[in-house]
């Protein structure tokens, strides 16, 4: 390890130097050294030239040194305590300058400082004042939300009801036809056991006839009533669906107003960092949830479209299947009329 200048060394070299009849000055015991720096050369220089003329006085024949000598001698040690004393009052006053400069700029630094954080203290109550804001508009949608779905569960509920209504339809006509086929059966035993019982039975078979035609009138009324009203409630779906999709735009959107404040606020403030970036996280995990909701949303009403379109599909395949069965019916009936009118006119 480099071992610092000593005042051995630096002795040394001013004793070399005024060997050679230059002055020792802290510069040329420098440089006669090749290393160290004022602040070190000088202390030990001064203390130099403080023993010089105890060290001189001390010397063999020189206790009673010439008069030129000793003036001389005396001569160059005040030009050199003054060349010492002076470098050495230049390299304090240059070292204090520097101080001082240092103490304004780290002044002006502070007061710098103490505005930028002020400014980031104001910064920091705006957002969090838009932070609440924010909040607040989040819990009301999410109130509206609940109402929604509140009310998309009572659709829900009709809507099985329509479903069981429309089950107890479909039993009624199957019902229907199964006493239609019975009754069909019974007129075809009552014309094999007598002919001329069977006008009776026909006229009785025509109003019962009229009779189940005007209930499958009365039930595709009833299926269209049922199509009016499925094709209402899928109107309101829709709407509910256009309204929730209004307001998560606008939750979206104040959602990325505050995302967006809070980003510029951690980049104008690092040192809340941290507290930005949670209650950023905490705002998408809420636009994602509202999102998954939405799409949630959507795929169940998707689903109900494709119920209703089904069961609407299906009414009018049952719609079709009764009148293909009434045309069956009366073209099973023309042949017992003519059956009818045949023995009548044997008989003439």
């Amino acid at each position: 390890m480099a071992v610092g200048i000593q005042e051995i060394d630096v002795w040394t070299a001013a004793d070399s130097l005024l060997r050679k009849g230059e002055q020792p000055t802290i510069e040329r015991v420098r440089l006669h050294l090749g290393r160290g720096s004022p602040n070190t050369v000088g202390p030990h220089l001064k203390a130099w030239f403080r023993s010089l003329g105890e060290r001189l006085a001390g010397q063999p024949g020189a206790s009673q040194p010439p008069g030129p000598v000793a003036e001389a001698a005396n001569q160059l040690w005040r030009v050199a305590m003054d060349a010492a004393r002076g470098h050495a009052e230049a390299v304090l006053a240059s070292e204090r300058a520097r101080l001082q400069d240092w103490a304004a700029e780290l002044d002006a630094r502070a007061r710098e400082v103490e505005q930028e954080a002020d400014r980031q203290a104001a910064r920091a109550a705006g957002l969090e004042s838009a932070l609440q804001g924010a909040q607040a508009q989040a819990r009301s949608a999410e109130e509206r939300l609940r109402g929604l779905e509140a009310q998309l569960g009572e659709r829900e509920t009709r809507l099985e009801s329509l479903r069981g209504q429309v089950a107890a339809q479909q039993k009624a006509w199957q019902d229907q036809a199964g006493e239609l086929e019975r009754m069909r059966r019974t007129h075809d035993a009552a014309l094999l056991q007598s002919q001329e019982r069977h006008a009776a039975h026909e006229r009785r078979w025509l109003g019962e006839l009229d009779g189940l035609r005007q209930a499958l009138k009365k039930s595709q009324e009833d299926q269209a009533h049922l199509r009016e009203e499925a094709e209402r409630e899928r109107e309101r779906q829709r709407l509910a669906r256009d309204a929730w999709q209004e307001e998560k735009l606008a939750y979206e959107r104040a959602a990325a107003a505050a995302g967006h404040a809070l980003e510029t606020a951690r980049v104008q403030r690092e040192a809340s960092a941290e507290a930005q970036a949670r209650t950023q996280a905490d705002i998408e995990r809420q636009g994602r949830d509202w999102r998954a909701r939405h799409e949630e949303w959507l795929a169940q009403g998707a689903a109900k479209d494709r119920q209703i379109e089904a069961l609407t599909r299906a009414l009018q395949e049952q719609a079709g299947r009764d009148g293909a069965g009434e045309t069956g019916r009366r073209r099973a009936k023309s042949p017992g009329k003519s059956a009818a009118r045949d023995p009548g006119k044997g008989g003439a």
